[in-house]
């Protein structure tokens, strides 16, 4: 089906079969992106003039990155999120639902090299610049 059933409270759009239980078609309520009203966003402030001037510019520049938007985007896919995680005490952040995390200091991105090292086999995104047959060897080679 179409995900066309908008969040009364936050609008985000979800399918029909996604509603709380307690809820009608007629009058929906989700629990997995506001929880109902009771998660509130502030509204993203705006993007640096140099990232913005890629979106919205008409030179060369822009064109190339918005013709490549995809590729960029893809090229993140394979790296890890890096980050340090202490425990919080805050009463105000919720026990139940999608895990939450306060971010305090840097957070990176760590991305592999696209090659295995010499004499090693290929891991992760590595598997993915081999042929189709090469890395469902190697898939099937680390799972024996």
């Amino acid at each position: 089906g179409k995900m066309d059933v908008q969040c009364p409270s936050c609008h985000a759009l979800h399918w029909a079969a996604e509603k709380l239980s307690k809820s009608s078609i007629s009058h929906p309520m989700f629990g997995t992106c506001c929880k109902s009203g009771k998660v509130e966003l502030p509204m993203l402030q705006n993007p640096p003039q140099e990232l913005q001037h890629l979106f919205d510019g008409t030179d060369y520049e822009s064109k190339h990155f918005l013709d490549n938007i995809r590729s960029y985007n893809s090229a993140f896919a394979f790296v890890s999120l890096g980050l340090k995680v202490q425990p919080h005490n805050d009463p105000n952040l919720p026990t139940t639902g999608p895990r939450q995390y306060k971010i305090k200091g840097a957070l990176w991105h760590a991305m592999g090299s696209l090659l295995p090292e010499t004499g090693k086999d290929p891991v992760y995104a590595q598997l993915y610049i081999v042929a189709p047959e090469t890395a469902l060897e190697q898939r099937l080679a680390n799972n024996a």
